[in-house]
């Protein structure tokens, strides 16, 4: 990437002894996005209260003061949809009682997405200094897949379409099924599927399960998934 990229603030170009550093750092972020012609701008954080215990919950920012103010309505717009779906997923497959903190106006405080000329969101997932709840929560494999699918949801309303994939789906991939069988006989097979959705965990009573709940061969019709 060129240096005007990674090193917008101190210019240093060369060897690595600038100092002020983490302002390049932050500045890149955007800078990257708008080098590489991104449609929008999604800074993803987590959130910390400064006291621990104190703070819980899903905050979504955008930036009235951007400096390319075409973009604010948009940005509004991006940050509503994100907030709303992602908070609303959480609170439908995890958690109802995760707190609603807002949609924002960061009114200049954070560069990374005061620069962005485009369409730009901060979300503040959830408070890492929370370790009695929000902490747990984020090092949760099936927390972080509900999390994201609810932002795809969101990235995909603002875009005004329809997820491709819902929250459970999946595509086949392969199966090891004989296309003919000797009656009597036994028969190991395996079945794969992609998941598109959430996580699948066994602990949730995700299960691979014949259609309609019927099978003509057997009767159990639903078998579990190892772990996660």
């Amino acid at each position: 990437l060129p240096c005007s990229v990674w090193a917008s603030y101190t210019g240093n170009c060369g060897e690595e002894t600038a100092t002020g550093r983490n302002s390049d750092d932050i500045r890149a972020r955007p800078k990257f996005a708008d080098y590489r012609g991104s449609e929008i701008y999604i800074a993803h954080h987590t959130n910390a209260s400064g006291t621990a215990g104190q703070g819980s919950g899903t905050e979504v920012f955008y930036d009235s003061t951007m400096t390319y103010q075409a973009h604010v309505a948009n940005s509004l717009s991006l940050a509503t949809n994100m907030h709303n779906n992602t908070l609303n997923t959480i609170r439908e497959m995890y958690d109802s009682t995760f707190n609603n903190r807002g949609v924002k106006n960061s009114s200049g405080a954070y560069g990374e997405i005061r620069r962005p000329n485009r369409p730009a969101v901060l979300v503040e997932l959830a408070f890492h200094d929370y370790c009695a709840k929000d902490a747990l929560y984020l090092t949760d494999d099936f927390f972080r897949s509900v999390a994201m699918w609810g932002m795809y949801k969101g990235i995909c309303a603002y875009f005004g379409t329809t997820p491709t994939y819902d929250r459970y789906s999946c595509d086949y991939v392969s199966d090891t099924i004989p296309s003919t069988m000797v009656e009597g006989e036994s028969y190991t097979v395996s079945v794969t599927f992609r998941n598109r959705g959430v996580l699948w965990r066994d602990a949730k009573g995700f299960r691979l399960g014949a259609v309609g709940e019927s099978d003509p061969f057997t009767a159990a019709t639903r078998h579990i998934v190892s772990g996660d």
